[in-house]
C-alpha cells in the first residue's frame, strides 16, 4: 500500500513537473536548462576569451537588443 502511494505521488509530481514546462516559454525554458547546466559542471576556476570569441558574443548580444532582429 505504501509503495503504491509513493508511486501515485512520484507520477503526480512528474505529470505537474511536465505541465508547467509544457506551458513555459522558450526562454524560460533556456534560463532553466543553463541553470541546471552550471549546476552539474564541475567549478570552473578561469576562462579565457579570445578577441574573436568576444567579438562574436557582442555581435550577438548587439542583434539581439535591435528591435525586430
Amino acid at each position: 500500500e505504501g509503495a503504491r502511494e509513493v508511486g501515485e505521488a512520484r507520477a503526480q509530481a512528474q505529470a505537474a513537473w511536465l505541465r508547467v514546462h509544457g506551458e513555459a516559454d522558450v526562454a524560460t525554458l533556456h534560463a532553466l536548462t543553463g541553470t541546471r547546466l552550471a549546476e552539474n559542471l564541475p567549478r570552473i576556476d578561469s576562462v579565457t576569451v579570445s578577441p574573436d570569441v568576444l567579438t562574436g558574443l557582442l555581435a550577438r548580444f548587439g542583434a539581439q537588443q535591435e528591435p525586430g532582429a
